[in-house]
């Protein structure tokens, strides 16, 4: 349980301290980071956050969003100077497996605050 609550603190914070990395142990695997993303995005609509707003900052990155047919949505932005998007793409997938496959490889090719990812 330990283990979840840390992949699931990586993914939805992008942050570990070094005494959490060093109790995660092993980099987390792409199959890991695809269950936290599944759960939460089935349990909250979206993931990690609502989509962009008008009046609200911008990150950088991919949403993904349910959509009333059962298909995934994912939103990727980017941020301007003033906090607004400067670009959105959309992407729909037909499951929340396949669209947390596809942030994980946009979003987290390189890993997720210096920590690697697993391929397994």
């Amino acid at each position: 349980m330990e283990r979840v609550r840390l992949v699931r603190k990586l993914v939805t914070t992008l942050h570990l301290s070094v005494a959490e990395r060093q109790q995660l142990g092993e980099p987390p695997s792409r199959d890991e980071l695809v269950a936290v993303i599944v759960e939460d995005l089935l349990h909250d609509g979206f993931f990690p956050r609502l989509p962009w707003r008008e009046g609200e900052p911008c990150g950088d990155g991919t949403v993904l969003e349910v959509l009333a047919d059962g298909r995934v949505r994912a939103q990727h932005q980017v941020s301007t100077a003033w906090m607004t998007p400067a670009h959105l793409s959309t992407c729909d997938f037909p499951d929340g497996k396949a669209a947390a496959l596809h942030l994980i490889e946009n979003d987290f090719a390189a890993g997720i605050d210096g920590v690697p990812l697993r391929r397994a």
